[in-house]
């Protein structure tokens, strides 16, 4: 009973928004039968939910979970790629050193400076995230590509894994994204990533490679995931040769 109560609020609720804000002007009626439709889906969504197994849909919710049992639950190496996680910050923020001494089985200083090293790193990832997300100018849009220029914002030890998160993002999920920032005093580094939600088929490895070869700098990676080292003077010429060799 509850549950047919629901749907016909559902179906009522997005009929009503439908015809306050129809996206049709002077076609309210369009409006109320868009809305209709999204509740539908809505409808159908939970109905197709509701026939999964809820074992498995915690599994799809949440993912696979590798927990290292003789780790104390309390930090983060309890939780195997929390563990990858403060290694790959130790490296990124110039402390090897402090990862390896994990990896030896130090669970004292060395597990403290790492975990208030691990907190830097995020809050520095957010910082850099941000400060692309809210300037318009440091985004170029070109065909199927984002450019985004992290000089002077991004770390090059960080523009990875910044790359990475901007890939989700949902004005970039759908595209290439390709990110730089200065590499010393006459080289650029650059990341790129598919977009979590782009559908063509590309080869970063092998465009980064060649892009590069042809600025004389270095370049490869994977399919979905690449990066490259340039001369500073040879950005916006890579750029254009990425875009003519996707052929768009």
């Amino acid at each position: 009973m509850w549950l047919i109560l629901f749907r016909v609020f559902i179906i009522a609720l997005l009929a009503h928004a439908g015809y306050v804000y129809s996206p049709f002007p002077g076609q309210p009626s369009l409006g109320v039968g868009l809305g209709v439709v999204a509740a539908l889906a809505v409808i159908a969504l939970e109905m197709k939910l509701r026939a999964v197994p809820g074992h498995h849909m915690i599994g799809a919710l949440i993912g696979d979970v590798y927990t290292l049992g003789m780790e104390d639950a309390f930090t983060p190496l309890r939780d195997a790629r929390e563990f990858a996680t403060l290694l790959n910050s130790c490296g990124r923020m110039g402390k090897p050193g402090l990862g390896l001494s994990i990896c030896v089985g130090d669970r004292g200083e060395s597990l403290r400076e790492s975990m208030k090293l691990l907190s830097e790193y995020r809050a520095e990832i957010n910082r850099s995230v941000q400060g692309i997300l809210s300037d318009s100018g440091r985004v170029e849009i070109r065909e199927d590509f984002a450019f985004v220029t992290g000089d002077d914002l991004v770390d090059e030890k960080l523009l990875g894994p910044v790359t990475s998160i901007l890939a989700s993002a949902p004005q970039f999920k759908g595209r290439v994204i390709v990110a730089r920032t200065k590499s010393g005093d006459s080289e650029l580094k650059i990341s790129s990533r598919v977009g979590d939600s782009h559908d063509g088929e590309v080869n970063l490895g092998v465009m980064m490679r060649e892009a590069a070869e042809k600025m004389g700098g270095v370049g490869g990676g994977h399919m979905m995931a690449a990066g490259a080292k340039i001369p500073l003077s040879r950005g916006p010429e890579f750029a254009k040769t990425l875009v003519e060799r996707a052929g768009v």
